[in-house]
């Protein structure tokens, strides 16, 4: 009898990972980098800055320019995202920067991880998109709405 409850209890552990993984692929891009899919699938994918964190070009941008991070020059940023990703072999075919007027400041929350009120959105291949998921980058629907409406 304890062997049928084990059995039991290892298909709905099997069941459950196999939901989670379902889950997950259909969030993020599973395409290890340097795979071929066979496809020129492009994908928009965002990148929310958080309060207190460095943001990666712009540390580039600080070490490479041996200045303070603050002076980074917010007029370049589009171009900087472009150079740093592409040294690191990801083409970045367009990229934006949205303003959130939803994300409130600094009242609801004053500590370090607060959502910044802008993100930055790049269009990519979806291999690229699997490559930035990594680097804190996830699917974006808001690029997705600019493009389809022209935006």
């Amino acid at each position: 009898m304890r062997e049928v409850q084990w059995i039991g209890l290892g298909v709905i552990i099997l069941v459950s990972i196999g939901l989670i993984f379902l889950v997950t692929q259909q969030s993020l891009p599973f395409i290890l980098p340097g795979t071929n899919t066979g496809t020129n699938e492009k994908e928009w994918t965002n990148f929310q800055p958080k309060t207190c964190q460095e943001i990666p070009w712009r540390k580039a941008w600080s070490l490479e320019k041996n200045q303070p991070y603050d002076d980074f020059p917010l007029e370049d940023e589009l171009e900087w995202i472009k150079t740093y990703y592409g040294e690191k072999g990801i083409t970045i075919l367009e990229a934006q920067i949205l303003y959130n007027s939803t994300t409130i400041m600094p009242s609801s929350c004053n500590g370090c991880g607060c959502a910044e009120p802008f993100s930055f959105e790049v269009f990519v291949s979806r291999e690229d998109a699997a490559v930035l998921a990594i680097s804190g980058f996830t699917y974006s629907k808001q690029g997705l709405v600019n493009e389809v409406f022209g935006r």
